[in-house]
């Protein structure tokens, strides 16, 4: 038998969805990984799949955690840290403290942006995040 047994002939491209599109998300894996550009800092790094289009490809981000450091040396960014995951556990219904394990599974809406990836490649990342209804 062969290794790699498979008709490529089966496979189906991924889609970008349209930039501002409003979808629903749900999270499919979420984890604090270091700020690549300050080890020092984390980021809550989340992976989306949208449940009504299948063959959407994966949407990624990262949300920067505010950190008591940040708070005293820059509290402009600090304040758009905390509105930017505030935002994010609105529109997911989390409240603090929060289990990433629990994240896994849970739907909420956000609107689109559709952007050049670093690869070259169109990908989709959230514009921003809506409360739910």
């Amino acid at each position: 038998m062969s290794l790699l047994d498979i008709n490529l002939s089966d496979r189906q491209d991924l889609k970008v969805l349209e930039d501002n599109s409003e979808v629903q998300l749900r999270i499919a894996r979420a984890e604090i990984t270091p700020n690549r550009s300050d080890p020092s800092r984390n980021n809550l790094a989340i992976t989306f799949d949208v449940p009504s289009e299948p063959l959407a490809d994966d949407i990624r981000v990262w949300i920067p955690i505010p950190s008591a450091t940040m708070q005293e040396e820059n509290p402009k960014q600090h304040s758009k840290q905390m509105n930017r995951i505030a935002e994010f556990c609105n529109a997911f219904k989390l409240e603090p403290p929060i289990d990433t394990g629990e994240m896994l599974g849970l739907e909420g809406w956000a609107i689109l942006r559709e952007e050049e990836g670093l690869d070259g490649n169109m990908q989709n990342s959230v514009r921003r995040y809506i409360v739910q209804r």
